[in-house]
C-alpha cells in the first residue's frame, strides 16, 4: 500500500533502526570490555606484594642528580635544549656556531 511505501522511505524511521542497531553494538562492546577486565578488577582486591628493598649503594637522590649532571645541553638559536631531544627541526634553527658545536657532540656520542 502506499502508507506502506511512505513509511519504507520516511527518513527518521531508517534513522530510529539505524540508531537501534548502534545501541545494541554499544551496548555489546560495553558487556565485552566488562568481561574482559574482570580479571584485573578482581585482583584490585588482592593484597598487594611487600615492596622490595631499595638499594642503599647509591642514594636515590645523588643518583637523580647525577643524571641530570649527564644531559648535555646545546643551543637551538639561543635557547638551551637536551642534546638528545634535538631533531632535525631544531638543527634546521640553529645559528653556524650552534650546529657547529652539536655536530662536535654527536661525533663524540657515534664516535
Amino acid at each position: 500500500s502506499a502508507s506502506e511505501a511512505a513509511a519504507a522511505h520516511d527518513p527518521p524511521a531508517a534513522d530510529a533502526l539505524a540508531s537501534t542497531a548502534l545501541d545494541v553494538q554499544a551496548l555489546a562492546f560495553e558487556e565485552r570490555v566488562r568481561q574482559s577486565m574482570a580479571p584485573a578488577a578482581a585482583s584490585l582486591d588482592a593484597p598487594l606484594p611487600p615492596l622490595l628493598p631499595v638499594p642503599s649503594a647509591v642514594p636515590v637522590e645523588a643518583e637523580m642528580a647525577e643524571e641530570e649532571e649527564e644531559e648535555v645541553m646545546v643551543l637551538v638559536a639561543g635557547v638551551p635544549m637536551a642534546f638528545s631531544d634535538i631533531t632535525e627541526a631544531e638543527q634546521d634553527r640553529m645559528s653556524s656556531e650552534e650546529y657547529e658545536r652539536y655536530a662536535e657532540l654527536y661525533a663524540e656520542a657515534v664516535g
